[in-house]
């Protein structure tokens, strides 16, 4: 399935959002747009709080593109293996 704007492959971007927002951004149109088109159209990045509590939305079901998984607030084990790797580095500047 592609982005109704760019084209692009949504595999990795399948998400559910409020309806009031996507009513905003798509108020007659059925389709699918990647997190890159659909804050194009909205002005603003979206933030967790635009997702519904949909299981699609969990870590758990289907591969997620890095940007979806940033605006859901879900951490990847690189993103926590670079975390650790901060918090250690910077406890041995810390006196």
């Amino acid at each position: 399935m592609k982005c109704m704007d760019c084209k692009i492959s949504t595999w990795t971007e399948h998400y559910m959002v409020h309806d009031w927002l996507w009513k905003k951004v798509s108020p007659n149109v059925l389709g699918l747009l990647c997190i890159g088109c659909l804050e194009c159209r909205l002005g603003r990045e979206l933030t967790k709080a635009d997702f519904t509590d949909a299981p699609i939305n969990s870590q758990r079901i289907f591969e997620k593109s890095r940007k979806l998984q940033g605006r859901l607030g879900l951490q990847t084990p690189d993103d926590l293996t670079a975390l650790r790797l901060l918090t250690k580095f910077n406890n041995h500047l810390t006196p």
